[in-house]
């Protein structure tokens, strides 16, 4: 399992330098240097003035023991001219960090280059080096001298100060802080029995450890580890900053009558930005041509976007990838103001050779009988599965299924049960223990059997008929007001109450829906 680092964030990074001209090409400059040199790097700055505030920093920031040493290393060092395009406004507090970007712990030779490679800084950060004729560019700045070999490496002149690109955490961190925390939500802990030590065992038999945890993050594991730096990979995101997320919840909210300091985190965590997750995340660094309206995402799924709504002038380079953001971002209106439909499918688990059990998070079941659901792909289904149970024959004992529905705003609602019209039932349904059968159009006893919804339909939104589609399809409707008053889980109970008109008694779910309903 991959252990989460979390890279240095740089606030500098995204600060944009005024480059001064370069005067020459490296090659013509320092030309009397032999391709050898029998002394320290460190001792060729220090006689060398225009280098004399790279030295200061040295030793001001903590990197005397790299350079003091004898290990091998590449230096990319600005002149003193190159220092003074830095202000202390733009580098407080992260000089260590541009200092340490400077510095590979790795004998980096130009004549070995071709084309583009990455160098690991001693910030941890990858450099880029890229040929051009004559020369290359490190970071895209340009490398005006290429010292000769010393004893312990070699170092190039910049033409100004090169600034570490922050990760795409990094940048989220920076601008999208929101964003930020819904990734950190995702922090969790595991043990590591490589690293702890066996105690002995508990009462159960268990194994005890002196036990070390180590941290890694869902949502890294699911989609890329934005908080890493790589060699070769990257991903692109198409992300929102934090005005355009407020904005956008400001509308929400006011579509719904409301403001956005009722629209809940856990709404916002659970159903908006995993949806919006999905639809972001892309492997490789794309650019702008490359998105197209159906877009295959990081973890193989296909993405709907429209490449209007991306502004191509907001593309960031970070360390591990390319962020874009929208020009106009919205919260889909789908997700609050339409219909919220849960499949039948995420309502079972499956345990191996086409056998089924309810899924407990969502399902409690009340029987006196055992029976398993039954999930069959089909072209007919809302999805591609209807769900059914099935009792014995003319059952007439006890059986009620409870489903939780999460996330729900507070309001009314037309509730929706699809299923097949076989096998037939009796039944009333219930949201949150109050009844709302008599509610449909359909019923008029107090309850109703499914097998009498194969044909015309009365609904309760349009109160007009309509025919369910689809072959073997049913439908009923159910009107539910002034119930659901807080955010949160709606639960629907549909109740058995005696055998149908059809020998072959169950129930069956396509799908439950909630549709906000206006009188």
């Amino acid at each position: 399992m991959k252990v989460k680092t979390r890279k240095i964030l740089l606030n500098v990074s995204l600060m944009v330098l005024i480059l001064p001209s370069c005067q020459e090409p490296w090659y013509n400059h320092y030309h009397d240097f032999e391709a050898n040199v029998d002394m320290k790097l460190i001792d060729a700055l220090y006689n060398e003035p225009r280098y004399s505030k790279f030295v200061q920093y040295v030793s001001q920031y903590g990197l005397d023991p790299i350079l003091y040493s004898d290990e091998s290393k590449t230096l990319f060092v600005p002149s003193n001219e190159a220092f003074e395009w830095l202000t202390t406004e733009d580098t407080t507090g992260f000089m260590d960090q541009i200092m340490s970007y400077h510095t590979s712990p790795t004998v980096f030779l130009s004549n070995n280059i071709q084309g583009s490679k990455k160098l690991l800084s001693t910030l941890g950060k990858y450099i880029s080096i890229t040929q051009i004729p004559g020369g290359f560019l490190m970071d895209g700045i340009s490398v005006n001298f290429s010292s000769p070999l010393y004893l312990d490496g070699k170092f190039y002149e910049l033409s100004t100060v090169a600034v570490p690109k922050p990760s795409i955490y990094g940048y989220m961190e920076l601008y999208s802080p929101f964003l930020r925390k819904y990734i950190d939500s995702f922090d969790t802990l595991y043990l590591d029995k490589s690293l702890s030590i066996p105690l002995g065992y508990n009462e159960q038999g268990e194994t005890i450890y002196d036990s070390v945890f180590l941290e890694y993050n869902l949502f890294e594991e699911d989609f890329f580890p934005i908080s890493e730096e790589f060699r070769l990979r990257t991903a692109t995101l198409l992300l929102f900053t934090q005005k355009q997320y407020d904005e956008a919840i400001d509308i929400m909210a006011s579509d719904m009558g409301t403001d956005a300091s009722n629209i809940p985190e856990q709404w916002q965590y659970e159903v908006f930005l995993p949806q919006m997750m999905k639809q972001s995340v892309f492997e490789g660094s794309l650019e702008y041509e490359e998105f197209i309206p159906e877009l295959e995402n990081i973890q193989g799924d296909t993405s709907y976007i429209d490449p209007d709504k991306i502004d191509p002038e907001s593309k960031i380079l970070c360390s591990n990838g390319l962020v874009y953001n929208y020009l106009d971002f919205r919260v889909p209106e789908e997700l609050y103001l339409e219909q919220r439909r849960f499949e039948a499918e995420n309502f079972v688990e499956s345990l191996g050779l086409g056998r089924y059990v309810w899924n407990t998070e969502f399902v409690t079941v009340s029987s006196d009988i055992t029976t398993e659901p039954v999930a069959n792909e089909t072209d007919l289904a809302s999805n591609d599965t209807i769900v059914s149970v099935s009792f014995v024959f003319n059952y007439t004992g006890d059986y009620s299924i409870e489903f939780i529905l999460d996330n729900i705003f507070p309001g009314d609602y037309v509730l929706e049960w699809r299923g097949n019209y076989r096998p037939s039932g009796i039944y009333k349904v219930y949201v949150n223990s109050v009844d709302v059968t008599n509610t449909s159009p359909m019923v008029v006893s107090g309850s109703f059997d499914t097998f009498s919804f194969r044909e015309l339909i009365l609904s309760v939104v349009s109160e007009e008929y309509y025919i369910p589609d689809g072959a073997r399809n049913n439908s009923v409707d159910f009107l539910v007001k002034d119930i659901i008053s807080e955010y949160g889980s709606v639960v629907i109970k549909i109740e058995y109450q005696g055998s149908g008109s059809q020998s072959n008694n169950g129930l069956s779910i396509d799908y439950l829906a909630l549709t906000p309903y206006q009188n």
